[in-house]
């Protein structure tokens, strides 16, 4: 199977963007809290969102019929 391509995470101001140059991959992520607990569940990207200070965001990228992408961390 082809292997869908990394998330790239931009974060700014604590605003948080995420981009994938896979055509037609959607785009998963968590965010670690500043206590370092990671969430059970992936919630689906649909837009920029806010963080607060001291928090991490962990994305990975999905396709049917590709592997899924490695996780990334910011």
């Amino acid at each position: 199977f082809p292997v869908t391509i990394l998330p790239l995470i931009f974060v700014s101001n604590l605003k948080v963007g995420i981009a994938v140059e896979t055509p037609g991959a959607s785009i998963v992520y968590k965010i670690v809290g500043k206590d370092g607990v990671v969430p059970d569940r992936w919630e689906v990207y649909k837009g920029p969102f806010a963080i607060q200070p001291g928090q991490q965001v962990m994305s990975q990228a999905q396709r049917i019929g590709y592997m899924a992408s490695n996780v990334v961390k910011h």
